[in-house]
Order: structure tokens, then C-alpha cells, then sequence
């Protein structure tokens, strides 16, 4: 998924394996690939499927209209792991989407980590790589995702800045 940016490639995207969550009403597009052989991505409850092919970005479009949580088969018999293959969609009112998506960011922007592991890893960035890190993100959804950090924590986990710095990017310094 798009991150704060709305771009795909970039550090804030959330990345999210054998589960996928979809807005209803919205048109979506899934752009399919595969690393070895020929997969089938298999909607049964919405009779959609599109293989994926080795080499190739194939294109399926589709518009959930009903909730649930479905399977996605892979109707390809490719492979001695074939019957390991299982992931699932849901499809989710726009209001429970917009709170699964904060949540995912919020955990993605923090590794699912304590704040002393998030605070270690931060540390091995230099100040700028962090500052062009965290442009990308509003200062609402900086300061939801480190709302429990005390101010101590953010001096801690951000040696080098000064409180003026730490104020403009988290709010309070």
C-alpha cells in the first residue's frame, strides 16, 4: 500500500504478506508477478483470477461491494508448495480501511518494536537521512505514532538534536 506519500516505492509504503486489505466501492488494481513459475491469482466469491507469469507484470482490476474476509487461491497447480499458498482479502467499509491503513503505519513506522529497539535503530541514521525520512510523513502521524514517547525518549532516541530540531518534526522536543 501507498504510504502517507501516495507513492509506491518509497520508504513509507506498507508491505503486507498473504493478507490483503481493500476499501469497498473503490476501484482496485492488483499488478501481479512472479519470481519462478506460473501462478493463478483467484478470486472464486468474485469470479475473478489472472495468472502471473515469470518475467511479466500482468494487470487485474476489480471493485469490492460486500465485506468479508475471502481467500485468494492460487488456481495454478505450480509446484510441490502449491498447497502451502494461502493468503486472504478483506474488504472493509472506508472507515475501517482509513483505521486498518493508520494502524499499519503506525506499526510499520515503528518495526512493531519497544521504543528502545526503534530508538537503536534510529540512531544508526545519520540527521539528515532521518529528516528526509520523516518529511514524507505529516506531523499528525508523526506525533500519533510516537504519542507515548516522552519527551526524554525523543532526546534519547535522537542524540545530535536540538530541542528546536526535535520540537518541528515530533511537536514537542
Amino acid at each position: 500500500y501507498a504510504g502517507v506519500d501516495g507513492a509506491f516505492g518509497t520508504a513509507d509504503d506498507v508491505v503486507s504478506v498473504n493478507a490483503a486489505h481493500v476499501p469497498l466501492n473503490r476501484p482496485v488494481l492488483v499488478e501481479l508477478r512472479a519470481r519462478d513459475v506460473i501462478h493463478s491469482f483467484f478470486l472464486p466469491h468474485m469470479r475473478v483470477k489472472q495468472d502471473a507469469l515469470p518475467g511479466m507484470t500482468t494487470r487485474l482490476h476489480f471493485q469490492a461491494v460486500k465485506t468479508g474476509t475471502y481467500e485468494i487461491a492460487c488456481a495454478q497447480l505450480c509446484g510441490l508448495g502449491h498447497y502451502k499458498m494461502r493468503a486472504f482479502v478483506s474488504f472493509l467499509p472506508e472507515a475501517e480501511f482509513k483505521d486498518w491503513k493508520q494502524k499499519s503505519l503506525k506499526d510499520e513506522m515503528t518495526f512493531g518494536w519497544e521504543k528502545d529497539q526503534v530508538a537503536s535503530y534510529l540512531g544508526k541514521w545519520s540527521k539528515q537521512d532521518l529528516k528526509e525520512f520523516f518529511k514524507i510523513w505529516s506531523p499528525g502521524d508523526i506525533q500519533s505514532v510516537f504519542e507515548s514517547w516522552t519527551a526524554k525518549d525523543l532526546r534519547n532516541a535522537f542524540r545530535g538534536w536540538s530541542p528546536s530540531e526535535l520540537k518541528a518534526v515530533f511537536g514537542r522536543g
